[in-house]
């Protein structure tokens, strides 16, 4: 499926979508989240909510939030998921590992190498 998602054209659906997420227990992070359209990391169910509105509209800040994340110690990233634009958007950085599970042989992959870890 292919929508105009992450720009301005969706700002008109933002309360439509609001509606549907009130609908969902959004839980307190357990971990840092980091919202992809600023690159924050958000914890309070208050701030997931408003993130998540928000990224529907908002231009994704990919590379500023792997800074975000490298600056916090990770340095693997795994793609879950059909697609792998993501891994490939990383492999512009030598200093990370970015996997796709997009495959079976992939997952498995990925799966031997977080048991080594």
């Amino acid at each position: 499926m292919s929508i105009a998602s992450h720009c301005l054209l969706m700002k008109n659906y933002k309360e439509k979508f609001s509606y549907y997420l009130k609908k969902i227990k959004i839980f307190k992070g357990k971990y840092p989240i980091i919202s992809n359209h600023n690159a924050n990391i958000i914890l309070s169910k208050k701030e997931i909510y408003s993130s998540l509105i928000k990224q529907i509209y908002k231009t994704v800040q990919w590379n500023k939030s792997i800074k975000k994340i490298i600056s916090m110690g990770v340095n693997i990233f795994i793609e879950v998921g059909l697609g792998n634009i993501l891994t490939n958007l990383n492999k512009e950085n030598k200093n990370i590992f970015s996997y796709s599970t997009n495959e079976y042989k992939k997952l498995l992959l990925v799966m031997d190498i977080i048991k080594k870890l």
